[in-house]
């Protein structure tokens, strides 16, 4: 299930494991109370934010394909389901509209996911 707010989306999901949707490098981990966010910049030359992840072996400056492993999913808001928030920005730091950022995740989605596979 994807919720949309401005400025991302929440992906809820029962399974806990996060993989890259695509090819780029990761430019920075956050780590914030009891979770972290990574920022991959793509070859696209945009920026996607996977944040609410509970925990990631990567380091800044790993390159990641699609399919590589993040981390796994946080807790939802309401508790019942895993949650991971995607933000895109642009190279301009400007933030994809939601139909642009479901666009890119349906564009990038295969087919053949993984199992687990939430983006």
């Amino acid at each position: 299930k994807i919720g949309c707010g401005e400025p991302g989306v929440a992906i809820l999901t029962n399974s806990d494991s996060v993989f890259c949707a695509g090819n780029g490098l990761i430019i920075g981990i956050h780590s914030y109370g009891d979770g972290c966010a990574i920022v991959i910049r793509t070859e696209k030359d945009d920026y996607v934010s996977y944040s609410n992840l509970k925990s990631s072996g990567l380091c800044r400056g790993d390159v990641v394909q699609k399919g590589t492993f993040l981390g796994f999913a946080g807790i939802s808001d309401n508790e019942r389901s895993r949650q991971v928030n995607v933000m895109i920005l642009d190279k301009n730091a400007k933030y994809f509209s939601i139909k642009k950022l479901l666009e890119r995740i349906r564009c990038n989605a295969s087919c053949e996911e993984p199992k687990g596979y939430i983006l």
